[in-house]
């Protein structure tokens, strides 16, 4: 029996993944939000932990996002009009 104090075995593991999960969701919906579902990301960080970053990472992104060039925010690739800035596109 180890009584050194050292945290090994499932108590450590279980630190570890305690420390690390609360980031999980921040890092996943800044990964989703270059491809345009933050939101979403943001779920499966909270939901998944790191797992949820890994399908974040590599989830392919929709591509039914078009950035206004006066804003630079996120708008569907039919819009005439920016819904963030009000600028006309196109």
């Amino acid at each position: 029996m180890n009584h050194d104090g050292g945290s090994t075995g499932f108590g450590g593991c279980l630190c570890l993944v305690m420390a690390i999960w609360p980031i999980c969701p921040l890092l996943a919906a800044s990964i989703g939000s270059r491809k345009g579902d933050a939101i979403g990301s943001f779920l499966m960080g909270a939901l998944l932990g790191p797992l949820g970053v890994i399908l974040a990472v590599l989830s392919s992104g929709d591509g039914e996002t078009a950035t206004c060039p006066h804003c630079r925010g996120r708008v569907s690739p039919k819009a005439r009009l920016c819904k963030h800035c009000r600028t006309a596109l196109k």
